[in-house]
């Protein structure tokens, strides 16, 4: 059995393949557009379902949320969730725990370019079913009032064991659904699977993150 030590992952960096900056640089960044929305059913429904590798189980799974925000709605949010809400250093997060629920709340925020981040998570080593949007916005509902623009959500699912025997056939099958697949130097020697929206807003991509572990993402372009 594979042991997890990360408690939150970055969102890969995805400049060199759409002509962007990181996975939070994107038209969305300007907080005078409209806000976009993002949900983790959006990000689950924009891909076919990994195939089955029973016996091999999970250990973890991770779904969190990228924001651009002012200065202002950073400083809100660490008011009002970090610090109200009793969140302890994790590294470069901050962290809670729910007990009864066996969730792991993060946040981390980043205010050291003009436009600043805020990232959100909710994580689980045993209870996957609950990591639900309406558990993310029941910890996280200040975004309905602060100003903040969601950049990208993501999850990111790891094993129990090696299921890179797998991760061909699923490129095959994301390319058979029009995505954009490439493996080579310029991805690590690893999987990564892109397909603009049908509306043009949003970039679905896969990511085959290392042998244990793959990431669904959904940024806005």
């Amino acid at each position: 059995m594979r042991k997890v030590f990360k408690l939150f992952t970055a969102v890969l960096v995805l400049g060199f393949m759409v002509g962007c900056g990181g996975g939070g640089s994107s038209s969305s960044g300007d907080n005078s557009k409209p806000s976009l929305s993002i949900s983790f059913a959006d990000v689950d429904n924009a891909f076919v379902p990994f195939p089955d590798v029973s016996p091999i189980g999970i250990s973890i799974v991770e779904k969190d949320k990228i924001y651009n925000a002012t200065q202002d709605a950073i400083d809100d949010f660490t008011a009002s969730v970090i610090i109200a809400g009793g969140y302890t250093p994790s590294g470069s997060w901050y962290a809670t725990t729910d007990s009864v629920s066996n969730i792991i709340y993060g946040a981390k925020t980043d205010n050291s370019t003009a436009i600043g981040t805020i990232q959100t998570a909710i994580l689980s080593y045993s209870n996957f079913t609950g990591l639900t949007d309406a558990v993310f916005e029941s910890e996280f509902d200040e975004f309905n009032a602060i100003d903040a623009n969601i950049v990208s959500a993501f999850i990111e699912t790891t094993y129990d064991d090696n299921i890179s025997t797998q991760y061909t056939a699923y490129a095959l099958s994301l390319y058979s659904q029009k995505f954009d697949c490439t493996k080579g130097l310029d991805t690590n020697n690893k999987y990564v699977c892109t397909k603009p929206s049908s509306d043009g807003l949003f970039l679905y991509v896969w990511i085959e993150k290392d042998d244990f572990s793959y990431q669904y993402l959904v940024r806005a372009i």
